[in-house]
């Protein structure tokens, strides 16, 4: 399953993170429009999802 979150502010990336930690999906797909912002919150996914069931982050950004 994937699962996408659209925002990577602090709601948004707390609830990425949630379902990271509890392996709820094997592909998690950031999109935000600030590119910065936006890989941030996947090297931060990225670092969770090694004590997790998931696999990979991904992100998208929107210009």
């Amino acid at each position: 399953m994937k699962i996408g979150g659209i925002g990577a502010g602090a709601v948004g990336s707390v609830c990425l993170l949630s379902s990271v930690l509890r392996g709820i999906a094997r592909e998690t797909v950031v999109v935000n429009r600030n590119l910065k912002r936006a890989k941030a919150v996947v090297t931060d996914l990225q670092y969770d999802a090694a004590l997790s069931l998931s696999r990979s982050a991904t992100e998208i950004t929107r210009t």
